[in-house]
């Protein structure tokens, strides 16, 4: 698993437990309350490996239709060019190919492609 994608989805599973109130972290696992047994958190592979990327386990965010806070979670994409997105896409309509997010403030070619695995257009896949 790329270290990029197990990051992802540990703010994925951490905004989400802690959304719902029913999980608080101990060490190397998390315990849910009531008392039940903690879970255990899966070990993390790292790569270096060029070319093993895939899209995040938790699946690509569409762009068209993701809030602010869900474009967050796309690497090197914070709240203020993630307010960018959205204003782009609210004054230019939905975009009609992910290399056009290129066209909004603060995202180059270099965000462009750290963020190009995890993003669809649509619901369309890459």
């Amino acid at each position: 698993m790329r270290v990029k994608t197990a990051i992802g989805l540990a703010a994925l599973c951490c905004i989400l437990g802690f959304a719902l109130g029913r999980l608080s972290l101990l060490g190397g696992g998390a315990l849910v309350r009531g008392g039940q047994a903690p879970l255990a958190l899966p070990e993390l592979e790292r790569s270096d490996a060029p070319g093993e990327q895939g899209p995040p386990a938790f699946g690509p965010i569409d762009v068209n239709a993701a809030d602010a806070e869900t474009l967050c979670l796309l690497p090197g994409i914070g709240p203020k060019t993630a307010e960018k997105i959205i204003a782009y896409r609210e004054e230019n309509g939905s975009f009609a190919s992910d290399e056009e997010l290129m066209a909004v403030d603060g995202i180059g070619a270099a965000t462009y492609e750290n963020i190009r695995d995890y993003i669809c257009i649509g619901g369309n896949a890459p």
